[in-house]
């Protein structure tokens, strides 16, 4: 699957399972690519009730047809991501 939603911890626990057990809320997403893992994980972590921030600059979209990854960013940003980029963490 291309969203991390689908997978499973090693015990075979759904990995939403293995976030709500540990009271995870927020999730900050970065990968490859964004305009399909990073934006199917995104949008599948804000339909599971969890507060999602994009990792703009931490993301690499494949760009199969130009505009790709700029589509992606608006849909997740569109249906209630936030962007954040690496520098905007706290260091320490």
């Amino acid at each position: 699957g291309y969203s991390m939603f689908d997978g499973t911890l090693p015990d075979g626990t759904p990995l939403l399972d293995a976030l709500r057990a540990r009271g995870i809320t927020r999730l900050h997403v970065g990968g490859l690519a964004t305009d399909y893992c990073v934006r199917a994980t995104v949008l599948d972590g804000l339909k599971n009730g969890f507060a999602v921030e994009l990792v703009a600059d931490a993301s690499r979209a494949v760009n199969v047809q130009p505009g790709d990854e700029q589509r992606a960013i608006d849909e997740m940003t569109a249906a209630g991501a936030k962007s954040e980029t690496v520098g905007q963490f706290p260091v320490g």
